[in-house]
């Protein structure tokens, strides 16, 4: 999912979603945890490809002094975001990494866990869409 102008239903969720929150895609930088166009999309990312997608990445942000959040769509994305945070563990801790999980054909089915922040924020729950909770 990498534009909100996609035409199908998670497309048009996330962008209600961001307005909720009052973000606009000019906000955003989306990006794929292997940023290179795969023949073969049938299964997920392969261990290589996940470790070829580590070094783009952290130049990304070397190069995005403002990046607060980094909101991982998926198991695909919390995988190499995972190994990021080991290899790059200074660089990992300045970012708070949502993950999110989508039931699919749900439309409040987004959950959402807040990694790296011990305490009450650290479980599973689902999201509003108000925009007045947003972990």
């Amino acid at each position: 999912m990498l534009c909100v102008e996609n035409d199908d239903h998670s497309a048009a969720l996330q962008c209600e979603l961001l307005a909720s929150v009052k973000l606009t895609p000019a906000d955003l930088t989306p990006w794929n945890a292997y940023p290179w166009y795969r023949h073969d999309q049938s299964s997920g990312l392969r261990s290589p490809q996940i470790t070829e997608g580590l070094d783009p990445l952290t130049r990304l942000i070397n190069v995005m002094p403002k990046l607060e959040v980094v909101l991982l769509q998926g198991g695909e994305a919390q995988t190499p975001w995972k190994r990021f945070a080991r290899k790059h563990p200074n660089i990992a801790a300045r970012h708070a990494a949502v993950e999110t999980y989508t039931l699919a054909g749900r439309r409040s089915g987004m959950l959402t866990r807040q990694s790296g922040k011990p305490g009450p924020g650290d479980g599973l729950r689902p999201s509003r869409r108000s925009g007045k909770f947003w972990t």
